[in-house]
């Protein structure tokens, strides 16, 4: 497939061209280095294994024309054995010498993958990849649901509602217009006139597509967490309305709403069997390139150098002019490589020292430009985990920034009720108790909690019995304490709330949460978990993960499942959490088992 789209893709970028400088070839045989026209470098390199009857193979075409140098690159791979999918064509798109904002900008959807989509049935995960968006009707409807639903897809889901009054081919056709610069990284639906209820009532309002306006949804939604809707943007019905000039939509628009595509899947993490088959590619890639090179180089410098007549032939004394001639070549090369103006007997000595050391120099050079690629992979996966920790402190300081916004304006006007109602002595707020104010470090937050130790009035309700070493993990990903404040802000929450169930509340935490008539401290509702999802509670080394020790007091074992949880941050590749069980019934206290990072799930990566 990969040799057949790229064939087919070359052939119809010589056609055309028209004239214009263009390609001289579009085949090629095997692996190697291939120059198919001006400025115009085909590279391939294939790894094949038999003993579990893999197939690698790279095909990189680097094109230098008037719009600057582009790089597509194409990774194919047969992975029979693969834990996830086992037919994969990675395709990415360079502009050599442009930074990412720059390169986000510039790189429209090649052709290639074009043909790709139109001619292959290309899923991403269970996500199907097309070229034009999907019409959405009764008989396909679940397939959007699945989309936005499917949690190992890496492209974005795009949902356009039309806003009343236009065809279904119109729509599509519009959708089809906004979205034409991110075919490849996104999956567009455009939803019939005829579902627009049924969608909408499948949704919660926190994820809703309002008429008349497209959503993007990123990776891993989770419609039962109002906050996670900050990371699927919104393109308001009014904004896209005025992109569109008769019938057709243009203006910068189009860019911008594919750069959030673009950008998503530009930072999204490649599945490990795809990752490791570009490592492996990439350095036979090198290989094969730097053999090509010494090739070249040796060739010029044999032409540049070969300009002794061979005069053989042309001598009846054949053995005496060999002779002659071979002394001759043999002198220039010691002149040539060992810079000399006189050849001597030691010379020979000194060529064979030169010879060897060439060999060990050009070995090193190997293992040094095969430690560079190690380290460019590890570097690579730091990107990644930064790229992902950075996202997650953005998302993060939004959701929080609305939280406090929402609670200042409440604040605000609760105050003013009080001023208006003249009284002034209930507005004042007291300063927090020392006792209950935020502990500098995790370190500290655990000592809080020990009761041997701690002189802490919250340990009279809530006491760690976990392991330390779990929870001190979290400094090494914390460093301005951001997550110590929120894991410590839930302990204040079980202390209210075992406080309140000590004086006769019977609900439970999630209720307490939910309850408006309770003033005592509480998080978020969608920051607290009651219970595990049946993935987890059906899988039993899952469900071993999540018991945790208690006094025998609490349970003659010493140990329970501890499934109710907290979830201090959104979602990152560590995730910290904190995992309780409440036995406020029985001793009147709240036991935290575990603090440390996300446990596994089966949505774990």
């Amino acid at each position: 497939m990969a040799e057949d789209q790229v064939r087919s893709w070359l052939r119809d970028k010589k056609r055309k061209a028209r004239g214009r400088d263009q390609l001289n070839a579009t085949d090629w045989d095997g692996p190697g280095v291939h120059e198919l026209g001006p400025g115009a470098i085909l590279t391939v390199a294939s790894l094949s294994d038999d003993r579990d009857g893999s197939h690698r193979q790279l095909l990189r075409f680097d094109e230098t024309n008037a719009m600057g140098r582009w790089i597509v690159t194409v990774v194919a791979s047969s992975l029979p054995n693969a834990r996830g999918d086992k037919q994969v064509l990675h395709v990415e798109l360079d502009k050599f010498g442009a930074t990412v904002e720059e390169a986000l900008a510039a790189a429209k959807p090649p052709r290639l993958v074009m043909h790709l989509l139109d001619s292959a049935t290309v899923l991403d995960n269970e996500t199907p990849l097309t070229s034009a968006p999907i019409i959405v009707r009764a008989d396909n409807i679940e397939d959007v649901f699945d989309a936005i639903h499917d949690d190992r897809r890496m492209v974005s889901v795009v949902v356009a509602v039309p806003p009343g009054g236009v065809s279904d081919e119109v729509w599509q056709r519009t959708v089809g217009q906004l979205t034409r610069e991110s075919v490849g990284v996104a999956t567009a639906f455009a939803i019939s006139e005829s579902v627009v209820d049924v969608f909408a009532a499948r949704l919660p309002e926190s994820h809703s597509v309002p008429r008349g306006s497209v959503r993007t949804f990123a990776p891993r939604v989770n419609v039962g967490d109002p906050a996670d809707a900050i990371r699927h943007r919104v393109l308001g019905a009014n904004s896209f309305a005025r992109a569109i000039k008769n019938g057709r939509v243009g203006g910068p628009l189009l860019t911008v709403h594919a750069q959030l595509a673009r950008r998503r899947m530009v930072e999204a993490e490649l599945p490990s069997d795809v990752r490791r088959a570009a490592d492996l590619l990439i350095r036979e890639e090198a290989r094969i390139s730097r053999e090509a090179q010494v090739g070249r180089m040796a060739t010029t410098a044999q032409q540049e150098h070969n300009s002794a007549p061979n005069v053989a032939a042309k001598q009846p004394k054949a053995a005496v002019v060999l002779r002659d001639w071979l002394r001759q070549r043999f002198s220039t090369m010691l002149q040539r490589w060992l810079q000399i103006d006189q050849v001597t007997p030691d010379a020979v000595d000194a060529l064979d020292q030169f010879i060897a050391a060439s060999a060990d120099g050009y070995q090193v050079a190997r293992e040094q430009i095969d430690g560079l690629l190690e380290a460019r992979v590890r570097l690579n996966d730091e990107i990644q985990q930064l790229r992902d920790q950075v996202e997650e402190a953005e998302l993060t300081a939004s959701i929080e920034s609305e939280s406090a916004r929402s609670s200042t304006r409440e604040a605000r006007i609760l105050r003013s009720r009080l001023r208006d109602a003249e009284r002034h002595a209930d507005a004042l707020v007291e300063p927090e108790l020392q006792a209950f104010e935020t502990p500098s470090d995790i370190e500290e937050l655990l000592l809080r909690l020990d009761p041997d130790v701690s002189d802490s009035p919250v340990v009279s309700r809530v006491i760690f019995t976990g392991s330390e070493s779990d929870a001190m993990e979290i400094a090494k990903r914390d460093p301005f304490g951001r997550v110590v404040n929120k894991m410590w802000d839930y302990v204040l929450v079980l202390h209210d709330y075992a406080q309140t169930r000590e004086n006769g509340y019977q609900g439970s935490l999630h209720h307490y949460l939910s309850d408006p008539e309770i003033t005592s401290r509480k998080c978020p509702v969608h920051r607290h978990a009651a219970g595990e999802s049946e993935a987890v509670t059906t899988n039993a080394k899952m469900m071993s993960e999540r018991i945790f020790t208690v006094p025998v007091a609490v349970h003659p074992d010493g140990k329970v499942a501890m499934l109710a949880h907290f979830k201090p941050t959104h979602s990152d590749t560590f995730a910290p959490r904190m995992h309780y069980f409440d036995d406020t019934a029985n001793t009147g206290k709240i036991y935290v088992g575990y603090m440390g990072r996300h446990l596994t799930n089966s949505k774990t990566n």
